[in-house]
């Protein structure tokens, strides 16, 4: 019975570390049994979620699917590679947080699992979840990094939505895959410095065999955070969390937020009312001024 690991992120959630570690650590993973595709990217395999995505992005265009037709090419493509070298006894490991963030409705997370289901007889999900007060700093940072222009604004987060409602998110691949087919793991503020966490975590989740013997990517310089110097020349406020659920407060009706406590935190649902209470003092105070 051919098995699938499909790790879909979230964005921000040490997607880049697991990725470095599997493909680090190939021939450690194939002696248990389990394949790491190298016939696309190295590491991420963003083409598995994009192809999917039926509006063109830039994204696309990095990785030459500039066209309906370059797509479909490609689905075909990547079809033909799966018959070749997936077998009743395989188990793989496929990975992108572009499950999660490009696909968005039923109909396209149902069409990408439908493809692999071709192939594939088992298929389990494994999802990192993380508090959307810290997602939302950290997507701007990696944003201003790349170029984007540094405005921290209600409408910055009002696209985000989609892509932090883990809730929503959840839901959707449960009524594709069933709710059985999915582990989450959550991405701790307290642990995030602790890769050796991290990866701990994700090896419960996905059930590979990662032990000490396997070796340990050093930490990527890619998505690390701004520093107090970088955000200064671009004039990038003040990044904290009580400004992000502020902000995420000013748009009516945030994404779901996500239930479990967390060290040096509290729940974002409190987090909300206790600004919301905070806003309309400071309103009041104004009024009286």
């Amino acid at each position: 019975m051919a098995r699938l690991g499909l790790h879909i992120g979230t964005k921000k959630t040490g997607s880049t570390l697991i990725q470095a570690l599997l493909a680090q650590n190939r021939d450690r993973l194939s002696s248990t049994g389990w394949s790491y595709p190298d016939f696309l990217q190295k590491r991420n395999h963003a083409e598995f979620a994009l192809i999917f995505q039926p509006r063109i992005t830039e994204t696309h265009r990095h990785y030459g699917l500039t066209s309906a037709a370059k797509i479909t090419a490609r689905r075909r493509e990547l079809d033909g590679q799966l018959s070749k070298l997936v077998t009743s006894r395989s188990k793989w490991i496929i990975t992108s947080e572009y499950f999660s963030s490009r696909l968005i409705t039923d109909v396209q997370v149902a069409e990408a699992v439908g493809f692999l289901r071709n192939h594939f007889d088992e298929i389990e999900v494994v999802v990192a979840l993380r508090r959307q007060e810290f997602v939302l700093p950290s997507v701007f940072s990696q944003k201003v990094k790349t170029g984007f222009p540094s405005v921290w604004s209600k409408e910055f987060c009002g696209k985000q939505r989609t892509a932090i409602d883990c809730e929503q998110l959840v839901e959707r691949w449960a009524r594709v895959v069933g709710r059985d087919s999915i582990s989450a793991l959550p991405y701790l503020e307290a642990k995030k410095a602790d890769p050796g966490w991290l990866i701990g975590r994700f090896a419960e989740a996905s059930g590979i065999p990662i032990d000490e013997s396997w070796t340990t990517p050093p930490r990527s310089d890619a998505n690390r955070s701004l520093s107090a110097e970088e955000k200064t020349p671009v004039a990038v406020p003040e990044m904290d969390a009580s400004r992000a659920v502020a902000l995420m407060v000013a748009m009516s009706e945030p994404a779901g937020p996500i239930a479990w406590g967390q060290p040096g935190g509290r729940p974002l649902a409190e987090m909300r009312t206790g600004l919301r209470s905070r806003i309309r003092a400071r309103r009041k105070s104004a009024v009286a001024g």
